[in-house]
């Protein structure tokens, strides 16, 4: 009889630890893998070098991203392609610009850009926890952790319930100024990101001797 009740209690329990493992929000809803599911980008890029003309030049367009097909990566894992689409300005056409491909695996989400393998957000999302962003490919590592978990951020009259934000790089120095971040948004995927490579003169970092800044923005979204 004691055996028994022991082996009913046992159940019990492990029926409990599966329903609060179950019940956990991992955050994979930070980025949709439903085919379609679209976000469009307001870019800004600025190129920067004091020894041309113009030596601050700044270029504006838009970029369209749209979830593809399913199929299974070289790995045997399952992955989804990203067909990316650039404008000029809303009047002009979508041109098809490169096509790149993710998976989102169980712990973390993995984006190949132009060949190349990046850990760009990691699943549950939490303050502590910290990778390497190149850990999939052969650059220098970049340590990326979260800023922010799920709170509310408005951007270009969009107010998002459910954001974090992932830093990359956030580093100056004598003559270096790095940062880059990107925010992603429950339901939508990447909302906003910024990306600074530049070389400064004295820890200003207004002024810009050369290097890059991109930033994109989200304009348009659907899922």
């Amino acid at each position: 009889m004691k055996y028994s009740i022991f082996i009913l209690i046992t159940g019990v329990l492990m029926l409990s630890c599966k329903k609060n493992q179950d019940g956990v929000d991992m955050g994979y809803a930070y980025f949709p893998t439903d085919s379609g599911n679209m976000v469009t980008y307001q870019v800004e890029e600025i190129f920067h070098d004091i020894d041309l003309i113009p030596a601050h030049d700044t270029s504006k367009f838009q970029i369209k991203e749209v979830v593809g097909e399913l199929f299974l990566d070289d790995a045997g894992n399952e992955a989804h392609k990203i067909y990316r689409y650039k404008r000029g300005s809303e009047t002009d056409a979508w041109v098809l610009k490169d096509v790149w491909s993710f998976n989102r695996l169980t712990t973390r989400l993995e984006i190949v850009e132009e060949n190349v393998r990046f850990v760009d957000f990691v699943f549950t999302p939490t303050l502590n926890k910290s990778w390497d962003k190149n850990g999939k490919n052969t650059q220098d590592a970049v340590l990326s952790n979260f800023l922010t978990v799920n709170k509310p951020f408005e951007i270009n009259s969009f107010q998002f319930d459910s954001t974090s934000i992932v830093s990359h790089q956030n580093f100056t120095s004598f003559v270096d100024h790095m940062v880059e971040y990107d925010i992603f948004a429950k339901g939508i995927g990447k909302i906003k990101a910024v990306h600074k490579n530049l070389v400064i003169d004295n820890f200003d970092t207004l002024d810009i001797k050369k290097g890059t800044e991109v930033s994109y923005q989200v304009i348009a979204f659907s899922n």
